[in-house]
């Protein structure tokens, strides 16, 4: 019979593949079911670390992005798939079907952070510069809506300009309506209430054609 000494200097210097076939034809081992639990706990700690230190490497390139890094982090990640890449090299191509969650972060192969939103507009009416009325685009939950913002050129951390596209980039849309294609700060900081708004579930604020800030019903798809 193996001593308990022996066997926890086997232990030590095993990797656990080997120590795993060894205990597989082993029939005497002292403490065998702890050593076996205690593999897979092991396990399951590498497997847990090993995901954070991936997820971290895309968190990372949204340091300088101006998006709180409290928020990002707390959004699961999309990973980047060469279609999501339109014709001008816009990150314009990403549908709700590509998602698994209503909102997505990511990186594309160019080192550009994305964050992805997918939602429904239940409102129906926005005011216009001019004073008219005009319908939201998918007014009532009729339409899918995908926007994406990113960083628009390769930068260390997410740092400089960030663009909107996608169906949810359309005049007429609520998130966003009324910011140019490349995103001010003030409409980046609209973007992160809006994004608070939807994961809690409340009306959504937007910028009518007046400068006024507004509200409306918006609601994250379900996937």
């Amino acid at each position: 019979m193996l001593s308990t000494y022996n066997f926890y200097t086997i232990y030590s210097y095993l990797s656990h593949s080997d120590l795993g076939r060894w205990l597989c034809v082993a029939t005497d081992v002292p403490g065998k079911d702890c050593i076996e639990q205690r593999i897979l706990r092991e396990r399951s700690e590498i497997q847990k670390h090993f995901l954070e230190i991936k997820n971290w490497r895309c968190y990372y390139f949204f340091q300088d992005s101006g998006f709180p890094m409290r928020i990002i982090t707390q959004l699961p990640i999309l990973p980047f798939q060469r279609k999501f890449i339109g014709g001008i090299d816009y990150i314009d191509s990403i549908r709700s079907t590509d998602l698994t969650a209503p909102i997505m972060v990511g990186v594309d192969c160019y080192r550009r952070p994305f964050i992805v939103i997918s939602y429904k507009c239940f409102g129906d009416k926005w005011i216009s510069w001019n004073g008219d009325v005009r319908n939201f685009w998918g007014a009532g939950g009729n339409k899918r809506l995908t926007l994406t913002v990113f960083n628009r050129y390769t930068s260390e951390k997410g740092g400089g300009e960030w663009c909107k596209a996608g169906s949810g980039s359309f005049s007429g849309c609520p998130i966003l309506r009324g910011s140019d294609t490349y995103l001010n700060k003030k409409y980046k900081q609209l973007l992160t209430k809006n994004i608070c708004e939807l994961l809690s579930g409340s009306l959504v604020s937007y910028i009518n054609g007046l400068e006024e800030i507004c509200r409306v019903d918006c609601r994250l798809i379900n996937l």
